[in-house]
C-alpha cells in the first residue's frame, strides 16, 4: 500500500464527530481504537444477538462505537 489507510480513518472519524487514538497493544505492536458518536437514528437502537464489531452503524454501547484492535 501508500500508507495512506490509517490518515484516511482518521480523516473520517474527524469529519464525523469521532477520535482515532494509538496505544501499545498487550502483546507488543500497535492498538488503534476508533471512536465515532451514535447518529440520532441508532441512538436507542441494540444489536442483534451475537453481532460483532463492524456489524453496523450503533453497534457500540453507550455513547459511541469502539473499533477493532490489529
Amino acid at each position: 500500500g501508500r500508507g495512506l489507510g490509517l490518515a484516511l480513518v482518521r480523516q473520517a472519524a474527524h469529519r464525523n464527530g469521532g477520535t482515532v487514538e494509538l496505544d501499545a497493544g498487550p502483546d507488543g505492536g500497535a492498538r488503534f481504537t476508533v471512536r465515532l458518536p451514535l447518529g440520532e437514528r441508532t441512538a436507542g437502537i441494540r444489536p442483534e444477538s451475537g453481532a460483532g464489531p463492524g456489524s453496523g452503524p450503533g453497534s457500540g454501547s453507550g455513547k459511541t462505537s469502539e473499533g477493532v484492535t490489529a
